[in-house]
């Protein structure tokens, strides 16, 4: 999908998103499964937090989550 040069871009993971893109990302899930996944990220990490520093990359992937829904809609 090409933009426009006047349409915004957000950075996530190095790579640049439309806003729209964002918005489609977003509506992957409700919020509800959007929840679960975040409480899913807990469980992990407190299962798994001392294997290969688990704990820092679910922080990583809650980030980009955040990143996500803040930029959506």
């Amino acid at each position: 999908m090409s933009t426009t040069l006047s349409e915004t871009l957000f950075t996530i993971n190095g790579k640049d998103y439309s806003h729209r893109e964002l918005n489609m990302i977003y509506d992957f899930f409700t919020q509800l499964q959007w929840d679960v996944i975040d409480s899913a990220l807990d469980c992990y990490a407190q299962e798994n937090g001392s294997k290969h520093n688990i704990e820092e990359e679910c922080h990583q992937v809650r980030d980009v989550m955040y990143e996500v829904l803040r930029a959506a809609y």
